[in-house]
């Protein structure tokens, strides 16, 4: 009886977990119902896929501040990026997204309420390059493998992530923010549910490039760049 009342609360916590996190999704507010004066904090990002020689780019804003709820953009308030709309979507930490093909550099248009315009940019020639080493093809399943990536060593407000793939499966994910780094250790206890053969390792560094150049008022911003490749591997 005592292990059903047990599987009972754990089903009971899982679903509140799901739910809040469901809730904390969808959490937003219509810019539309906020004082045209409050300004908006812009959040922006931009992923250069290089596997995919694709350039994706993200957006989000917020009430106020960095801490404020985030908003659906809705007349007169509007974004472009390099002059194009997005569809609105709630799925995720950004919530306006478009694909350019290449290398692209990016021009964030921000309208607010008043309606005021904001232009911020992220280019990139601003990207801290990264690329894995044509020698790396294997990694040890019963050991440690160390990647020393090919690209400047990390900075202030930089990491590196790498997680392998294979199949449904996949790694931990491995990670470093320790400034001067040029390696990671890829390390077998993350590795439990993979096994020997084929697989893919993705690499991705990312880099806070700081404040926006044009906030809205004392509102603030950011701007963020990465660099996602891909490599397939053998797992030994």
């Amino acid at each position: 009886m005592g292990n059903i009342k047990n599987s009972i609360v754990t089903i009971s916590v899982l679903f509140l977990f799901i739910l809040s996190m469901l809730v904390i999704g969808c959490s937003h507010k219509k810019s539309s119902d906020i004082d045209p004066h409050i300004p908006f904090y812009q959040d922006y990002k931009v992923i250069y896929r290089k596997h995919k020689n694709l350039t994706i780019a993200k957006a989000t804003f917020r009430e106020k501040n960095a801490d404020g709820i985030r908003l659906e953009l809705l007349a007169p308030a509007k974004v472009l990026c390099n002059s194009q709309g997005s569809s609105f979507s709630n799925v995720g930490n950004y919530f306006y997204h478009w694909q350019f093909s290449g290398n692209t550099d990016v021009d964030f248009q921000l309208t607010d309420n008043r309606p005021y315009i904001f232009h911020n940019r992220i280019l990139f020639s601003e990207i801290n390059d990264i690329e894995i080493p044509e020698s790396f093809n294997t990694v040890d399943l019963n050991g440690t493998t160390v990647l020393h990536w090919v690209g400047t060593p990390l900075k202030k407000d930089e990491f590196v992530m790498v997680m392998i793939l294979q199949g449904d499966k996949s790694s931990g994910d491995y990670f470093t923010d320790t400034i001067g780094s040029t390696s990671i250790a890829l390390t077998k206890d993350l590795m439990l549910d993979l096994i020997s053969g084929n697989a893919e390792i993705e690499v991705w560094r990312e880099t806070n490039l700081g404040d926006v150049t044009q906030p809205d008022e004392d509102a603030g911003g950011r701007r963020i760049i990465c660099v996602e490749i891909k490599k397939n591997i053998v797992l030994d």
